[in-house]
């Protein structure tokens, strides 16, 4: 539809176009999943759907999210700065760019990963949460990379495996052992969920007092939908009647502060 060309026209509809505004966005990583997420959310499997490997085994951040060389990796570093900014002339008296780079979007991840720690438990008491729980609007509860063409049992572990190509579409070309070539593509999200949030890997793992699990709307136009305009307006009304205007004035307001 036109809210999805449109979204796709600014956020990119590409791996290059995707990663030079994402990769310089630090309230985009912002929404990457961290340590509360899970692990072993990002696979690979063979044609059949057999899984031969999974990452990350502890740390996305470590295994996923910097890394620069390996096939399964998130940044393509060629891509995060296709006007060559950094190296741009820089006018009398100007300062060097070093906001844009590889560099640059490592340490946003890690502002990005901080940042996630540390509002991790910092859920409102009390919380009302909705979200979505249906299948019709799949979301990338884990994300699997298969194998189209090649034989992945001689290729050697997928951990070895060498990047020869990145088409941007979700398509990578690998060299495995014995120099077998391996067509690998991203499948369609499975996860039910609203097509953006996954349900058991980040919604329902809010911590509230109520929640509302609601099917048929996609995260973009949940609140055109009747059921979420709904609970809204009961949440909102349980959370101001349960409300205490006098809480500032109560003697343990300042260590609360």
């Amino acid at each position: 539809g036109l809210v999805s060309l449109i979204t796709e026209k600014v956020l990119g509809n590409d791996g290059p176009k995707c990663t030079a505004v994402l990769a310089n966005a630090q309230g985009g990583l912002e929404l990457l999943p961290f340590r509360q997420y899970g692990t072993h959310w990002l696979k690979v499997q063979d044609v059949a759907g057999n899984e031969l490997f999974s990452w990350p085994n502890e740390d996305a951040a470590q295994e996923i999210y910097t890394q620069t060389a390996a096939w399964w990796r998130l940044i393509n570093p060629a891509w995060i700065d296709p006007a060559d900014q950094a190296n741009m002339p820089k006018e009398k008296g100007g300062k060097e760019r070093c906001d844009i780079g590889v560099n640059a979007t490592k340490e946003r991840i890690r502002n990005a990963q901080r940042f996630s720690e540390a509002i991790a438990t910092t859920f409102a008491k009390p919380t009302f949460a909705s979200y979505g729980v249906g299948k019709e609007n799949a979301a990338w509860g884990e994300i699997v990379w298969r194998v189209l063409h090649g034989d992945p049992a001689t290729a050697g572990n997928p951990l070895h495996w060498q990047l020869i190509t990145d088409k941007g579409d979700g398509t990578v070309v690998v060299k495995g052992a014995n120099s077998q070539s391996l067509t690998l593509k991203i499948q369609p999200p499975q996860q039910a969920g609203d097509g953006t949030v996954p349900t058991e890997r980040s919604a329902a793992k809010v911590v509230a007092k109520v929640k509302f699990e609601q099917n048929g709307y996609d995260h973009q136009g949940s609140y055109d939908t009747t059921e979420v305009k709904d609970s809204t307006l009961y949440s909102i009304i349980k959370i101001a009647s349960a409300y205490d205007p006098t809480w500032w004035a109560k003697p343990n307001y300042k260590e609360n502060k």
